[in-house]
């Protein structure tokens, strides 16, 4: 009866430990175990310990996670490591030269400096990217060339690679150059002022023309300001990179010598204007260089003759 008892006795406290989750100890393992629990649930400046074990482990799988997924990243390309705008954009550190003819001509102005009209990020891209790159082209197709008249070049282009890309670096030089800081846009001299009033009525009826001009171009073009072979002025537009001088067979342009042009491609205004092109025609007049068209007009255009603005 009493080992009877005694097995009892051991049973009943085996089920105690098993109802608390706690495994039978004896000896050195009860007291040890007891210290342990009582040190990962003692306070810590006011935390338990445990709490504060946890959420050391959490960031430290968290860091590892991020640290994982960075070089995932960068394995397979992506990600940017750029550390601003002009670091992304690349920049050329060099851009007066090149490999053929013809070299990128620097800006009369800053990247910002025609904001709010046109945004830096817009001049940036637009200068480093698309400028540029026609250049380039231009220039890779004519290797082994020395020396070129871009004017000539666009008038009678031999293929659509001089055609596009000749267009594209003649058309973006005069884009640039007409452009200036609308502190010193100012107003058309006296003769072309009173050329735009002869042929349209007035400033406010050439713009509102103008405006309707840019409006009807489908897709991606230029609008242009110019010299008609009777004298007077008149607008028009192009489609892509085509100027309305040149002499294409698949399009036939109205004949114009044009001294203004506005690049109405989407990547000359999306960034700031989205797809509001015509917000984009209307502040654009507050950076226009009047002083510079006026020259154009009275030098070349009103003489029958296509603005060479390589060589201002």
């Amino acid at each position: 009866s009493k080992s009877t008892a005694a097995r009892t006795r051991r049973l009943v406290k085996v089920d105690t430990m098993d109802e608390m989750d706690v495994a039978p100890m004896t000896g050195t393992s009860k007291s040890t175990a007891a210290r342990s629990r009582s040190w990962l649930y003692g306070d810590f400046y006011g935390l338990r310990r445990i709490e504060i074990l946890l959420a050391v482990e959490f960031l430290v799988i968290l860091i590892m996670f991020t640290w994982a997924l960075s070089l995932s990243t960068e394995a397979k390309g992506g990600g940017s490591t750029c550390t601003g705008l002009q670091d992304c954009i690349q920049v050329p550190s060099t851009p007066g030269k090149s490999n053929g003819p013809f070299l990128l001509p620097n800006l009369l102005f800053g990247y910002s400096d025609l904001e709010p009209y046109i945004d830096q990020a817009t001049m940036m891209y637009h200068y480093n990217k698309h400028f540029n790159g026609y250049m380039t082209n231009l220039n890779n197709a004519l290797k082994g060339t020395l020396s070129a008249n871009l004017t000539e070049l666009v008038l009678n282009p031999t293929d659509s690679t001089i055609r596009n890309n000749g267009g594209g670096f003649y058309n973006h030089g005069l884009f640039f150059r007409i452009m200036c800081t609308a502190s010193r846009s100012e107003t058309p001299s006296k003769l072309l002022e009173d050329a735009i009033i002869k042929s349209f009525g007035s400033m406010a009826q050439m713009k509102q023309q103008f405006a309707a001009q840019a409006s009807s171009r489908f897709g991606s073009g230029w609008v242009w300001l110019g010299v008609l072979p009777d004298g007077k002025l008149g607008i028009t537009t192009t489609a892509n990179q085509d100027t309305p001088f040149m002499k294409v067979q698949d399009i036939q342009y109205q004949l114009m010598y044009p001294f203004l042009g506005l690049d109405v491609w989407e990547h000359a205004y999306y960034l700031n204007y989205q797809n509001q092109r015509s917000s984009y025609v209307d502040a654009w007049w507050n950076i226009v260089n009047w002083s510079q068209v006026s020259y154009y007009y009275e030098k070349y255009a009103s003489k029958g003759q296509v603005v060479p603005w390589i060589q201002e």
